[in-house]
């Protein structure tokens, strides 16, 4: 008869893909596609096209030799990620939280529920290790990982990268409609696609409100960022507006985590910063072969491993993986810095009785 052992590797592969992931909106928006590669090292392919004319050519030459155009490699070994908790006999002999003092379970009931838990909580660990990727290469152009044991890493795609800067904080002067319209036109070009979604970092939101430009003209066109009418996508993850002249919807995200280079909670979306991009581009979220010499190698987004210790006696569980995001249309992105802080309430105050607008005491008070 078959023995079923929930310890083994392929076992706990199939239970990892039953459980729930979060939801994550910069991964699943720009990184959709997802590849498990079946090496250590993944070939990451940069396009940077251009928009070339055949060129005439006369009937007796019959023909024009072009050049062969398309995209630059690197090859990349993807860092591995691989968290490990470990279960004492005292863990599995103690009643565990919510668990009725009349009826304890047995030690190996309370192991399978403390093995369910623990890949849960590394496999969300692992999540937010990629969602802080995608961030970072979103935001920054680059990839700084702190690796344990050996420093720190780059993959910086930032040479390539579109940034741009512009100032929000004055209110009179700025011009965010002619901004959202230029910056629509140069991922056009750059890109041959159409971006169709920007996130809004917080501080920049609450100038965007601000603007006297931006105001103005939403007095004239019936949109539905006038309206303001926001709506709750998911978790974090709020839709604030279309802008339907050129097709493009506004989201703001609020998400953080800890920042491995420092240990330090910062927001995923930068507040000061706008990331606009095409959710068509070709964009992956690459795994990379894990390799184990007890267990063989494993081409998953999620390996888990388990084995027992001696002494003392102890269960160890490690969940590895090895992710890379990698944004190969470069051109169908651009970051954009739009402020340095967020107004103060005296400064919204007085920049919206300038511009002649009532502040009820309730806002005022807010």
């Amino acid at each position: 008869m078959n023995t079923y052992n929930i310890f083994d590797t392929r076992v706990m592969i199939r239970m990892l893909e039953q459980m729930y992931t979060p939801r994550t909106f910069l991964r699943d928006t720009f990184f959709a596609n997802r590849v498990n590669s079946e090496s250590e090292y993944v070939d990451i392919d940069i396009r940077k096209g251009k928009r070339r004319v055949a060129p005439f050519v006369s009937r007796k030459l019959g023909h024009t030799v072009v050049e062969r155009l398309g995209f630059t490699t690197q090859s990349i070994k993807p860092e591995l990620i691989a968290p490990m908790m470990i279960t004492t006999a005292e863990d599995v002999m103690k009643r565990s939280a919510g668990e009725s003092i009349y009826g304890a379970k047995s030690p190996n009931a309370r192991m399978g529920e403390i093995l369910g838990r623990d890949m849960r909580d590394m496999n969300d660990m692992i999540t937010r290790s990629e969602e802080w990727m995608c961030s970072q290469v979103l935001y920054n152009g680059k990839i700084v990982m702190k690796i344990e044991g050996e420093g720190t890493r780059e993959i910086d795609f930032s040479n390539e990268w579109h940034f741009d800067t512009v100032d929000w904080e004055d209110v009179k002067t700025s011009c965010p409609n002619r901004n959202f319209r230029n910056w629509k036109s140069l991922i056009s070009r750059w890109s041959g696609l159409n971006p169709d979604l920007a996130i809004v970092g917080a501080n920049a939101m609450e100038w965007l409100y601000l603007s006297e430009e931006w105001r103005e003209e939403q007095k004239f066109f019936q949109t539905s960022f006038a309206n303001y009418q926001p709506k709750l996508i998911q978790d974090g993850v709020t839709f604030v507006g279309y802008i339907p002249s050129i097709g493009l919807e506004l989201y703001k995200y609020d998400e953080w985590s800890i920042d491995p280079a420092d240990d330090i909670e910062k927001p995923l979306a930068d507040p000061n910063k706008i990331v606009i991009g095409c959710t068509q581009a070709y964009t992956s979220l690459i795994y990379g072969m894990i390799y184990d010499v007890a267990i063989g190698s494993f081409a998953a987004p999620r390996v888990p491993k388990s084995f027992i210790q001696q002494e003392p006696s102890a269960r160890l569980l490690k969940l590895s993986s090895a992710p890379i995001a990698v944004p190969h249309q470069i051109d169908a992105f651009l970051t954009i810095t739009a402020c340095t802080r967020a107004p103060t309430e005296q400064e919204r105050v007085a920049i919206l009785a300038a511009q002649k607008e009532p502040v009820s005491a309730s806002k005022k008070g807010a």
